[in-house]
């Protein structure tokens, strides 16, 4: 039996209809983080483009998350051990810190005005107010902005890696941990100040070990250009360089954590102490 014209009609059009439908007009969207430091200095980002469904494209968005910079976690560090020095008394002590800090932001928290106040034979106001209440950590509506996760995923937490901040390592008197969501710092003093005065151990989940490489290139090696190369300690690869500072670092990726250790030269210069900092490392790591 045949169909009538009209139902054979009815039967294409249903199938190309179908067809219009199963095939949906596709957009290009922006999906992604971007990343800035506490501070608010920008770190960069893993925003792409991507083509997707319209249907789909309230999916997608970009999000912009807050971490802290190697480098300004080593200010907070010598903000904190500034404070203190303030408030015992030790000025001298508290100067030299005031300076180093000033060395790596020239608007850190307090530091100006303290360190004026030295240089005018004054004692300044300790500044007791916690690290994370610092400026730069409010949205601009004074809310507090919540940890952000680095590329790759988040945090298990920072108990994990707490070997890498030892209670002890020989010829050093380890001083307190500053932890933070996303990171541990740790400073020690050497009993022999002859070549350097101070060790800082630094560990940070950056969620993935395309994360660790990511800080890595952009953070660090930015931070300390000079006597820059490639290095591998353990079995793991990274990255020695000194600063104009007196600074010299060794940063090594472990999986998805950047693990640095920074001495301050004294009697040596930064370049040289590469071989110490791979058997402190070692010695960490092992």
């Amino acid at each position: 039996m045949r169909r009538p014209a009209v139902a054979v009609l009815a039967v294409v059009l249903g199938v190309s209809m179908l067809g219009i439908t199963a095939c949906q007009r596709k957009v290009r969207v922006e999906t992604g983080t971007k990343y800035v430091c506490t501070y608010g200095e920008n770190l960069g980002s893993d925003v792409k483009q991507i083509e997707v469904p319209a249907s789909e494209a309230g999916k997608y968005s970009v999000t912009t998350k807050t971490i802290t910079c190697s480098r300004h976690q080593r200010a907070e560090s010598l903000y904190l051990h500034a404070q203190a020095a303030i408030e015992a008394g030790d000025l001298a002590a508290a100067k030299k810190d005031l300076e180093a800090i000033l060395k790596l932001d020239s608007s850190f928290r307090k530091a100006p005005s303290q360190l004026a106040d030295i240089q005018k034979g004054k004692k300044p106001e300790p500044d007791l107010a916690p690290v994370s209440n610092s400026p730069g950590r409010n949205g601009p509506s004074g809310e507090q902005t919540s940890p952000a996760q680095p590329p790759g995923g988040s945090s298990p937490g920072m108990d994990a890696y707490r070997d890498m901040v030892p209670d002890v390592i020989v010829g050093f008197t380890a001083e307190t941990i500053s932890a933070e969501d996303l990171s541990l710092t740790r400073a020690y003093v050497p009993a022999d100040k002859s070549r350097y005065d101070q060790l800082v151990v630094m560990v940070q989940q950056c969620g993935s070990p395309a994360g660790a490489k990511r800080v890595l290139g952009t953070d660090i090696k930015a931070a300390y250009p000079a006597s820059g190369a490639d290095a591998t300690v353990s079995g793991l690869s990274g990255y020695f360089g000194a600063n104009g500072q007196g600074f010299a670092v060794l940063s090594l990726v472990n999986g998805d954590v950047l693990v640095t250790l920074e001495l301050h030269a004294t009697g040596a210069k930064p370049k040289d102490l590469r071989s110490e900092l791979e058997r402190l490392s070692g010695t960490i790591l092992d």
